[in-house]
């Protein structure tokens, strides 16, 4: 587990389930992982589960900062089909 900023990090190999949308976005931990080896940002659609593998992002670094703006794009995303 990492902190940045506000917002708690669990980071591994794999994804891992860590919050769920019925959680508080702003207090729940977001998972870091790359195993899968796929394009998309999100592992599974899931807002909480950011893939940061060198595929997903055109073989280049990821800055936290950039990690934090999608995930919470994502959150507002996903919470618009919620209610």
């Amino acid at each position: 587990m990492i902190k940045y900023g506000k917002k708690s990090f669990y980071l591994s190999h794999y994804p891992t389930i860590v919050s769920s949308l019925e959680s508080d976005p702003k207090h729940c931990p977001y998972n870091l992982s790359g195993h899968t080896h796929s394009k998309q940002l999100f592992y599974n659609d899931m807002p909480f589960i950011y893939n940061v593998a060198l595929d997903a992002h055109n073989n280049d670094i990821i800055l936290l900062d950039d990690i934090c703006v999608d995930i919470d794009n994502k959150i507002k995303e996903c919470l618009k089909y919620l209610k």
